[in-house]
This record gives C-alpha cells, sequence and structure tokens, in this order.
C-alpha cells in the first residue's frame, strides 16, 4: 500500500501524520509518500527520520510519480 500524504494539508500536516502513523502497529509496511512545496534537507530528513518512504518537492508531476512510487515501493505499478 503507498499513501500519499500533502505535507501541507489544512487540520494535521504531513509530518505530524507520518508520526502518528508510525505509532500505530497495524501501518507497518506502508509506504508513505511526502509531497511538500518544501525542497529544503531539513524537511527531507525529517520525514525520512520520521517514516516516510519517500519525499517528492512540488509541483507534483504524472512523470516523477511513475519513476518514483516503483523505486519507493520496490515494484512496478501495473
Amino acid at each position: 500500500h503507498v499513501l500519499l500524504v500533502d505535507g501541507e494539508m489544512p487540520r494535521l500536516n504531513g509530518f505530524r501524520l507520518l508520526e502518528m502513523i508510525s505509532a500505530k502497529p497495524e501501518y507497518k509496511g506502508m509506504h508513505v509518500v511526502l509531497i511538500s512545496e518544501r525542497g529544503g534537507r531539513a524537511d527531507l530528513a525529517r520525514a525520512l527520520m520520521l517514516g516516510a518512504a519517500g519525499y517528492i518537492v512540488k509541483p507534483l508531476r504524472q512523470e516523477v510519480l511513475e519513476i518514483a512510487l516503483p523505486q519507493i515501493i520496490g515494484r512496478p505499478l501495473h
């Protein structure tokens, strides 16, 4: 399973959601990809430390997903 999470959601930011997901054993094995406008190394490092399987900087483009997602989940999409 892959969950694409926006880093800038209205009520809950992506980093907080990553914290919540990583604390729940039933979500172990889920690939969470954070999508954010922030492209800095500190944000990338924070996302990875919180358990993100990947980090994509906006604007989100289909070509990027087609390349990144198979690498993140370790298998082809189709």
